[in-house]
Order: C-alpha cells, then sequence, then structure tokens
C-alpha cells in the first residue's frame, strides 16, 4: 500500500514492513482495514513515527513488531488482538508515552526493553473487560504514570492482588456505591462550579509522589480557580463533564507539569495555566479538530505547551 508519507507492504492480510517516506509530515501511520495481522518487526526502527492506528481487522500482532521505533509516542490497540501477545512487540520505545488497550480484552501484560531498560509510559488505558494486569514495578512505568480504568475501584483491587504491584495513581471511572471517593470537602464547590481547592501543599521531595495527582471529582461542570500555592500539585486530571475552564483557572501553580482535560470541553478560556512555569503537556480527551476549534477561539496554551489528542499531537502554529 503506498502514501504520499510511508509504504506499507502488505500480503494476505498481513503486514510485513513499513517504509517512511515523508520524514517530516510521516508521524502517524494509519494501517488499513483488512489488514489482520503485524509481522515480526514489521515497524522495525521506524524512528519517524510518533503515532500508529491499527484498525479492528488486526488480530495478531509478531515478535518486536514495534522494536525501535524511538520517536514512537502513543498507539491504540485493536479490540480482537490476541491478549497474550508478547511484551517484546515495544523493545526499544524508550519514549513511548501511552497504550490504550481496547474494550474486549482481558489482560495487558508488562512492557520489557532491552536489558529491563524501563520505558516512558506516562498513561496506561485499561478497559472494563480486564481480568488480569501483569506488571512488573521495575520495569514499563514512568515514575509518575497514571493508569485510567474503565471499571470500579473493587474490581481493580481484585485484579491487582492476584497478579499485580503498582505504585502510580490510578484512576477508576466506573462508581459502584461502595468505594470511597475523593472527599469534597479538598474541594470548594458551589452549584458545579470549582472555585477553590482546599488543601495548602507544603514542598516535598517530589519522589514521595503523594498528592502530586489531583483528580477532580464528577459533578463539576466549571473551573474557576483551583487556588494559588498549591505547589505540591504536579498533575490535575479534569473528569468528563466539565465544560468550561476560566481564565487564570489553573494560575500560580509553580509545580504543575500536566494537565488532562475532558472531551466534553466547549469552553475555555484564555491563560488558564498563567504562572505555571513548568506545565509542559496538555492532555486532551478528545480529536485533534475538537480541540483546533478551542485553540482558534481564545489559544489558551503557550507553544511550549505540547498538546496530545486522543488522534496524535496537535501540531501548532504561532498566530
Amino acid at each position: 500500500m503506498a502514501n504520499a508519507n510511508y509504504r506499507l507492504d502488505i500480503r494476505k492480510g498481513v503486514l510485513l514492513s513499513c517504509d517512511v517516506i515523508d520524514t517530516k509530515n510521516g508521524k502517524v501511520v494509519t494501517v488499513p482495514d483488512g489488514v489482520t495481522a503485524i509481522g515480526e518487526r514489521a515497524f522495525w526502527y521506524c524512528i519517524e513515527i510518533h503515532g500508529i492506528v491499527l484498525p479492528d481487522s488486526v488480530k495478531r500482532i509478531g515478535k518486536e513488531a514495534f522494536g525501535l521505533c524511538r520517536g514512537l509516542r502513543w498507539i491504540k490497540l485493536p479490540p480482537a488482538v490476541d491478549e497474550d501477545f508478547a511484551s517484546d512487540v515495544f523493545c526499544g520505545c524508550d519514549f513511548l508515552e501511552e497504550v490504550e488497550y481496547p474494550e474486549g480484552v482481558k489482560g495487558a501484560g508488562s512492557f520489557g526493553g532491552y536489558d529491563g531498560y524501563p520505558f516512558n509510559l506516562k498513561r496506561i488505558i485499561l478497559p472494563r473487560s480486564l481480568e488480569y494486569f501483569s506488571y512488573r514495578e521495575e520495569v514499563g512505568l514512568h515514575p509518575y504514570a497514571v493508569i485510567v480504568y474503565k471499571g470500579t475501584i473493587k474490581k481493580w483491587e481484585g485484579i491487582v492482588s492476584k497478579y499485580s504491584k503498582h505504585t502510580c495513581p490510578v484512576i477508576c471511572t466506573e462508581l459502584d456505591g461502595t468505594e470511597e471517593k475523593t472527599p469534597l470537602e479538598r474541594f470548594i464547590i458551589e452549584d458545579g462550579v470549582l472555585e477553590g481547592f482546599k488543601k495548602k501543599y507544603s514542598r516535598r521531595n517530589r519522589k514521595d509522589g503523594e498528592d502530586s495527582t489531583v483528580w477532580v471529582p464528577d459533578g463539576i461542570k466549571t473551573v474557576a480557580g483551583f487556588g494559588p500555592m498549591n505547589i505540591g500539585i504536579y498533575r490535575i486530571i479534569l473528569s468528563e463533564g466539565v465544560s468550561s475552564v476560566k481564565k487564570n483557572a489553573f494560575s500560580h501553580l509553580d509545580n504543575l507539569e500536566e494537565l488532562f482535560l475532558p472531551g466534553t470541553l466547549t469552553e475555555i478560556e484564555e491563560d488558564p495555566t498563567w504562572l505555571c512555569p513548568r506545565l509542559r503537556q496538555v492532555t486532551y480527551n478528545g480529536t485533534k479538530e475538537m480541540w483546533r476549534k478551542l485553540d482558534e477561539a481564545t489559544n489558551p496554551f503557550p507553544l511550549s505547551v505540547k498538546i496530545i489528542c486522543t488522534d496524535g499531537e496537535y501540531e501548532r502554529t504561532a498566530k
């Protein structure tokens, strides 16, 4: 299959190799529907690729299929992929930041590299259908990663008690009425508007990790303010349902590095992260086209901040 940016060698439904033609624009490769397998080392050393989109028709992924894709940042796995595929499919993907397992997959494994070299995974999205999660603490996740599990806390605890140990924050998006919710007294909320965050953090050693991630609870429609001097916050995650973020909503958060925004946003005013000198990435749970509409309206973040959407990195230009 020929493309202006890359060439795929596909034979009898098996993708055998990928040749990047345009190293500037070939950052995302979309494998066509009908491909049933990704062959061994099919994307070997494709260092120019940032994202890979696999069709639902893919059932099997071969050994070291994405080996040494050192530019690869994200990949979404198809729902029917063999749940027992080898962890070495991502060997040498030193900068892989996000992997999403689709609904239907029952198991997720560790990501091993050469000599146990850890990857830079910052987010793993796990489906409600998950039954086991095999994870080695010393390999696979960035020290400040977030695991997003689309089931309940109770089910998650049952999974990890049998198969895994983890040290990073876990977001369980489904409530069953039995788990403890984030204490709302830590937030100043009135009529669905978040006006501030009560707890003041003292400066701490970042390796501690305690309280470094704050997940804004469900039910919030508007984020108006988060309160200054919360210097222990490195990551803020807004729940789906938030539709508006006001100007200076996250201002003066000296150590804020990452902000996760929901796909339900319809308004985001300029400078929501004013005087947040360490902010480097915004992850948006929507497409690049959806973000474009928000960006063109107010251009809310400086060019130094990377915007990651569900279909890849948003290309930004000076205005």
